[in-house]
């Protein structure tokens, strides 16, 4: 009787072993099935799942929340470093960004000023030219008056009365 219940017991550890393997399979099937594929199978595994004794049911439950979580844990730090990563993009794009405006600004500076100098230059050369105008009109004046004084004194002196001719 002893080597009867020995023989059974054996049995059973097989086929518990044999579920486990296929449990196993399943739970590693569910996690790599996309969305509606991962909806039947998880199907099946319920049902298989209504078969089973408690413990068994008990056993395999907690392999597919150690696997899920670990799965879980495994896409949490996937995501956060992702995060880490597009933060430390945004923030190195942000940086050229402003460094680009800075050049920019610091370019417009350097035009503006290029500009205002080029105007005071502009200012200067016109009013040099202004004056200049004025100084050459000025002794055309001087001249013309000085032309026109000695002219009216040649007049009043030739006695015939004509105009001098020059």
């Amino acid at each position: 009787m002893f080597t009867l219940t020995l023989a059974l017991l054996g049995t059973l550890g097989v086929v518990a072993a044999d579920e486990i393997t296929s449990i196993d399979q399943q739970i590693k099937q569910i996690k790599e099935a996309p969305a509606k594929e991962r909806v039947r199978l998880m199907n099946e595994f319920k049902l298989q799942l209504s078969t089973m004794n408690q413990d068994e049911r008990t056993q395999a439950l907690t392999k597919l929340r150690e696997r899920i979580q670990v799965q879980t844990m495994k896409g949490d730090k996937e995501a956060q470093g992702e995060q880490a990563h597009n933060r430390i993009k945004e923030q190195s794009k942000d940086a050229k960004m402003t460094q680009e405006m800075k050049q920019t600004q610091e370019r417009n500076k350097v035009q503006e000023q290029s500009r205002v100098s080029q105007m005071q230059e502009d200012q200067q050369m016109q009013q040099t030219q202004r004056m200049n105008q004025q100084h050459v009109g000025d002794q055309f004046a001087q001249q013309f008056q000085g032309a026109g004084q000695g002219a009216q004194i040649d007049i009043q002196t030739q006695p015939n009365g004509m105009k001098p001719s020059h």
